[in-house]
């Protein structure tokens, strides 16, 4: 079995981090520049019924 040690977790938490920081940021900016796919939809669903 391989110990990793205290260094090499740490370092591969942050990989984990940085990498999902910069999906993010990957995804909010391919969201703001896509355009609506369904016009002037509501953006939240309702449960009540509108009559």
């Amino acid at each position: 079995m391989t110990e990793l040690g205290l260094g090499a977790a740490i370092r591969n938490a942050g990989l984990v981090v940085v990498l999902a920081l910069a999906f993010a940021a990957l995804f909010k900016l391919a969201d703001a520049r896509m355009p609506a796919l369904l016009g002037n939809a509501p953006t939240r669903m309702s449960t009540r019924d509108p009559a």
